[in-house]
């Protein structure tokens, strides 16, 4: 498993404004709150123990046309769903994954 440091360093030089950024943990519901207001960079632990940093969001606006959805159903509560803007895919995240904002 990466260290989170490596993490910060990777963030922080595709970052330099946020060079004070550091990385907490966090829960679903913020994580949610955070992406339905725009474009969050956030990071996670993967089920094989290593850790991903990914962009993601929850506004449709932000989600290229071609990935939109056609409608809307009602999300699991055990699950956070996001479009990630690096895969350009949609994605869903188990609410018990340990989730690191800056």
């Amino acid at each position: 498993m990466k260290p989170i440091n490596t993490i910060l360093r990777h963030i922080v030089a595709n970052n330099p404004n946020d060079a004070d950024l550091t990385l907490k943990e966090t829960n679903p519901r913020v994580l949610h709150s955070r992406l339905k207001k725009g474009v969050v960079i956030f990071v996670f632990l993967k089920k094989d123990g290593t850790l991903r940093i990914t962009q993601g969001t929850l506004q449709i606006d932000k989600v290229p046309e071609q990935y939109r959805p056609l409608g809307f159903k009602q999300a699991s509560p055990l699950q956070i769903n996001y479009f990630d803007m690096i895969k350009n895919k949609w994605r869903s995240l188990s609410s018990n994954t340990k989730i690191y904002l800056g």
